[in-house]
């Protein structure tokens, strides 16, 4: 088919979107910063007879972008069956109707191009309960006699739909088109569940590109727009509320890390042919209303497409997000962008960005030329060539990209724009030999991420291999970029040594040995020091245990080579990063072991200068246990102890052998040997395995050798050493850890 470059004229507009029962009440909302989103207070759920098992549950978030009750138009009749929901839909088409002053449709030559859907905001369902006959039975109902689309590819669908009537138009296939689309979530009242691995946020609020971004929040909304050709609008005097110069509709195909994951590449290559469609510069273009979910995964692939196409442009380009106000309306999503642009060309404003403060740091636009606008701004720029891009992503990788341009903007013949866009992958091929540290680092973040052990992780191992797949990937991504500072994209890099070469070549790596365990809020922060193996992932059931209030924080080991020769050195060194990364807010600290005597020096050395009011010890001992002087013996303890689970393998901090980590005991044991205990008046607060430790049966002593050394407080917890900090165990004591902490 030869290109077509008539444009194509919006004429009309209808919808309903949260808190927003027209298009005005909704570009109001828009241009004054208004937060959309419903929620509901306890009282509320009460009233609403949800199940206490839903009101209580930490995975419920009680927020979505409700649609205000529709009034219907009473006048409106429906010849055949119809839902509530498709008679509203209807409505809202015939009010676009209405607005582009067409009244008389029935019997014409009208497209009919869309979606509808009435579903749960779940991506694991699969979107099994299409509507698809909606739109024939509201074709039916108004007698529309154009074509009659139905459109599914997710999220994108309604631009697509609205590129699909576009092209029919062009073609002659009819003379007027509407692009019209609705999503209703299955039970509005019931919200929804938030899963671990879901787009859905957390705190339910939806922060495009900010730096507490943590997921979108689901919405429902109908939206309808009438199209004409551009030449037939102007001669029936039309008002036209926006110009659809170009676009384009591609997919991301497999040239990606899995099925759901968004593509740099595909991005890239469609919004380049919607340009070049267009037949306008880059730099004519100065807003991007993006797809902009809120995920820090969404919002980072689609920046950096931005950034690699406009990277060469002097222009400085306005972004946005509407779904920062109204929530993700799934299908509507790009008619709710649509819409809000052609607002905003009515206005010749800019609305602010809502729920923004600060940029992700992952995103990375401080050197960028993107700008966003957290205050209402006057259009200025191009005050007579309005041009913005609107993009749409669709799970599976459907992209929708369409130019949108102001009825000022003149037309001109710039010119295809050149694709300089390539993507290469680079996989290393060879045996990279690294600092452990590094391994170990990223080993721990893939753990965490696909929840598997790290003794099924060798130095040659591959993510996707291991069971992760394309959200789980990103996501571990952007771990590692919170740990290291990167010059080096690490995009589409799957296999440990190809990461770790990157990051071992790029800047170094943090210096500190402090990694957070749990945020809180504004509460004493506690410091946990790790045991005489040197990992923290001991400590992350604790952790999660904890009252949420308290931040939560673990200290490793450096490493053998690395550590300090004695324990006063040892907790020196520790005090010191301690203080650094707090400041001057006071702390709790607490240690499991071996952590516990360094805990114990930290305080006698702070006596006389900052004293601290209690330290928490689980299971220390303050006697020198001569089991540990022989290694066959500490071999056989540390055998049965992997082969039993008691001991978790990634204790060992530089190789991952049995003969290893008893070398490290051994040398760290040494190091505890030559420790002089004196007498401090700090309160110790110890919690003491109530089995005794496994092969030193001849130690009877009840107080682990604390007693006469500092003001101790005893509380006996069952079961052994080694399990002592198992979930199953701290259901005996995390209460009075609780009540320290919240002294």
């Amino acid at each position: 088919m030869e290109k077509n470059d008539e444009k194509i004229a919006i004429i009309g507009l209808s919808g309903i979107f949260p808190k927003s029962a027209n298009i005005e009440e909704y570009w109001e909302n828009i241009f004054l910063g208004k937060d959309c989103i419903t929620r509901l207070n306890e009282i509320k759920c009460r009233k609403l007879s949800l199940p206490d098992l839903v009101l209580n549950s930490e995975l419920y978030v009680r927020a979505a972008g409700i649609m205000p009750k529709f009034k219907q138009n009473k006048s409106f009749k429906a010849n055949i069956s119809l839902s509530s929901e498709t008679k509203s839909f209807a409505d809202v088409i015939t009010k676009s109707l209405y607005m582009a002053n067409i009244y008389n449709y029935a019997g014409k030559d009208i497209g009919l191009f869309g979606t509808s859907i009435n579903d749960n905001f779940d991506l694991k369902d699969n979107y099994s309960k299409l509507n698809n006959l909606t739109l024939s039975k509201i074709a039916y109902t108004l007698n529309l006699t154009g074509p009659c689309i139905f459109i599914d590819t997710a999220c994108s669908s309604s631009l697509s739909s609205v590129i699909d009537a576009s092209n029919y138009l062009k073609l002659r296939y009819c003379n007027i088109a509407i692009s019209a689309a609705s999503y209703k979530l299955r039970d509005s009242t019931k919200y929804y569940y938030n899963k671990s691995d879901s787009i859905l946020s957390d705190s339910g609020v939806c922060s495009a590109f900010d730096i507490n971004a943590d997921g979108t929040v689901p919405g429902e909304g109908m939206a309808s727009i009438v199209l004409k050709r551009l030449s037939d609008a102007l001669n029936d005097k039309n008002k036209i509320y926006g110009i659809i110069a170009g676009y384009s509709l591609n997919n991301d195909g497999n040239d990606k890390i899995g099925f759901s994951s968004p593509s740099v590449t595909g991005q890239v290559t469609n919004i380049n042919k919607a340009i070049s469609n267009a037949n306008i510069n880059k730099q004519n273009i100065d807003y991007i209303e993006c797809h902009g979910t809120g995920t820090p995964v969404g919002d980072y692939v689609e920046l950096e497409a931005l950034k690699e196409i406009f990277k060469k442009s002097k222009n400085k380009y306005y972004i946005g997000s509407v779904k920062s106000n109204i929530g993700h309306l799934n299908h509507v999503s790009g008619l709710a962008s649509i819409i809000k642009v052609c607002g905003m060309f009515q206005a010749s404003i800019i609305p602010p960005q809502i729920h923004f403060s600060k940029c992700n740091q992952n995103i990375g636009l401080d050197n960028s030329n993107f700008i966003i606008s957290r205050k209402l701004k006057k259009w200025e720029r191009f005050e007579n060539q309005k041009t913005a891009l609107i993009s749409s992503l669709g799970i599976g990788g459907t992209n929708a990209h369409i130019i949108l341009e102001d009825i000022k903007t003149p037309f001109n013949n710039a010119g295809k724009i050149k694709k300089y866009y390539s993507y290469t992958r680079i996989h290393s091929k060879k045996e990279i030999k690294l600092p452990n540290q590094v391994f170990l680092d990223i080993k721990n973040i893939w753990c965490k991420i696909l929840n598997i052990e790290k003794s099924s992780i060798d130095n040659n191992a591959d993510f996707m291999s291991l069971g992760g797949d394309s959200i789980s990937y990103l996501e571990m991504l952007l771990e590692v970029k919170k740990c290291y500072s990167l010059n080096s994209t690490l995009y589409n890099k799957t296999k440990l040594a190809d990461i770790v070469d990157i990051v071992y070549n790029g800047k170094s790596y943090k210096s500190s040995n402090i990694v957070c365990l749990k945020k809180g809020k504004n509460k004493k922060p506690l410091y946990l020091i790790h045991p005489i193996g040197g990992g923290v992932s001991c400590f992350q059931e604790l952790a999660d245990s904890i009252d949420n209030t308290v931040p939560v924080y673990a200290l490793f080991d450096y490493g053998l080579s690395n550590t300090p020769s004695t324990i006063e050195r040892i907790a020196s060194l520790y005090y010191s990063n301690i203080i650094q990364h707090c400041g001057d807010t006071d702390f709790h600290l607490a240690g499991w072991s071996y952590g516990g005597n360094i805990a114990f020096e930290i305080a006698k050395q702070q006596v006389n200068t900052n004293p601290l009011k209690q330290i928490i010890m689980f299971d220390s001992w303050a006697i020198h246990l001569d089991i540990y002087n022989n290694k066959d013996s500490l071999h056989k303890i540390i055998t049965n102890q992997v082969s039993n689970n008691s001991i978790l393998m990634d204790d060992i901090f530089e190789n991952h052998t049995i003969d290893s980590l008893v070398n490290l005991i051994y040398q760290r044991f040494y190091i505890l040997k030559k420790y002089q205990y004196q007498y401090i008046d700090t309160k110790v607060i110890l919690f003491k395995a109530a089995e005794l430790l496994q092969h030193i049966s001849s130690i009877e002593k009840q107080d682990n050798g604390w007693g006469k050394i500092s003001n101790l407080t005893i509380h006996n917890v069952p079961g052994s050493h080694e399990t002592m900090l198992s979930k199953r165990m701290l259901k005996y004591y995390i209460n009075i850890i609780n009540r320290f902490l919240n002294e």
